[in-house]
């Protein structure tokens, strides 16, 4: 099985940021281009993000992201049972999970993405606020602030900025969310990490490309390398911005000895026996 079938479908993450858009531009942006004050543009904004039909529609938007990933992620893993000596213990879990682990995850990962499409525009609002504070500090006047702010379309634009990152980082976040839940419902501890492979993988996160890493020691990959990064500890996937993602490991025979792992802190070279001592393999012995 390819470790790219892992990877989220980008066609769910440009649904998602299509739909935020098409919302956006019915309750606020398209409102805001013919008015002569930014001041007005900031009442709407701040309007928008209490009216019950908003806040419906963001449910409704969330709802079909989280469970168009549950979807594309349950038929992966059905393609690795059908190759795996896993795959009647798959079988068994996808059939039942919406009632357990898995199915509590994808109605917290509704409820977040939903809250994070409510403050979209009240997270504008703030953007704009503080550019107004910002200029008004450095002398320009009340009037041409809010010419340049109208002209500039400037609510529109940070609005799409804001829709972009929530777009990328959220389905990323929420796959990755997803692959954990099964892999702990299924005892699978460990995962390859892996990136996408182009030239705007990050330093940090190439020093992580096919590095095994355990669900219950998240690394830093910005300290691996000695970058400071508030960052701190997380699992692929997790990162603002983040394409990468975990693979998740269901036979160690699928492996090729010797792997770099993530252990104690530190990534090292294991052999297939060392990495059998230092972790719980039950599991993944075949």
């Amino acid at each position: 099985m390819k470790e790219q079938s892992w990877q989220t479908k980008k066609r769910i993450e440009s649904d998602y940021s299509s739909s935020m858009m098409k919302m956006a531009n019915f309750f606020f942006s398209k409102a805001v281009e013919g008015m002569d004050s930014y001041d007005e543009q900031l009442e709407v904004l701040r309007s928008a993000s209490s009216k019950p039909k908003f806040l419906e529609w963001a449910n409704s938007v969330a709802r079909r992201m989280i469970t168009g990933l549950y979807a594309s992620s349950a038929s992966t893993w059905r393609e690795a049972a059908s190759e795996g000596t896993e795959g009647k213990k798959i079988h068994q879990l996808l059939s039942n999970e919406l009632e357990g682990v898995t199915g509590h995850k994808v109605q917290e990962l509704v409820r977040n993405n939903a809250d994070l499409i409510s403050s979209l525009p009240l997270e504008v609002s703030k953007k704009v606020t503080a550019l107004v504070q910002k200029l008004a500090a450095k002398g320009m006047r009340y009037e041409a602030i809010s010419k340049l702010l109208v002209e500039k379309k400037l609510v529109k634009k940070l609005t799409q900025q804001r829709i972009t990152l929530i777009a990328r980082t959220e389905t990323s976040k929420a796959s990755t969310a997803l692959t954990r839940a099964r892999a702990e419902d299924l005892e699978l501890d460990w995962y390859v990490w892996r990136t996408s492979k182009d030239g705007r993988v990050r330093n940090s996160h190439q020093h992580m490309e096919g590095v095994l890493v355990s669900w219950s020691e998240a690394p830093s990959p910005e300290k691996l390398i000695g970058i400071k990064s508030k960052l701190g500890y997380y699992h692929a996937g997790d990162a603002p911005n983040d394409r990468c993602y975990p693979q998740p490991v269901l036979s160690l025979s699928s492996l090729q000895w010797p792997m770099k792992v993530y252990y104690a802190g530190q990534i090292q070279y294991m052999t297939r026996s060392k990495f059998e001592k230092i972790a719980n393999t039950e599991q993944l012995a075949a």
